[in-house]
């Protein structure tokens, strides 16, 4: 991608439906992570929040199944806490495609979300779509 180019605000899509709780999990940055969790439902379906390329998918640490997708514009987005990954490296996916499913056993599944860019994890939230949005009152 060209230099300096920077992800699009609301561009991602949110890669499980659950609640968002701070920090991460074990063995991905622990507690001062600075993605997202996702307290997730049971066998809920995790989609990939973006168009890229698979580059590892596969058991990480106690982090469960782990997908690192490569984004464009140098990001990679990572997925950690899965059980179960429908893709393999090098497969190409599309945003909103069906990536895996979460524990349908383990209580409260948890998904961790975070972007990398040349190494730098961020907290994909403000790039993610509308979904993380409360409403204000006014």
């Amino acid at each position: 991608g060209a230099g300096g180019s920077k992800l699009a605000r609301n561009s991602l899509f949110c890669p499980v439906v659950g609640v968002v709780v701070p920090g991460g999990m074990d063995g991905v940055g622990g507690a001062a992570a600075p993605g997202l969790t996702y307290m997730a439902g049971l066998g809920g379906q995790v989609i990939s929040p973006a168009d890229g390329t698979v580059l590892f998918a596969g058991p990480y640490h106690k982090s469960g199944q782990v997908l690192i997708l490569e984004m464009a514009d140098g990001y990679d987005a990572v997925l950690a806490g899965l059980d179960h990954l429908d893709v393999r490296p090098d497969d190409q996916v599309l945003a909103g495609e069906p990536v895996g499913t979460m524990s349908k056993t383990r209580q409260q599944p948890r998904l961790y979300f975070e972007l990398r860019q040349n190494g730098r994890a961020l907290n994909p939230a403000p790039f993610i779509m509308v979904a993380l949005r409360k409403a204000k009152r006014t």
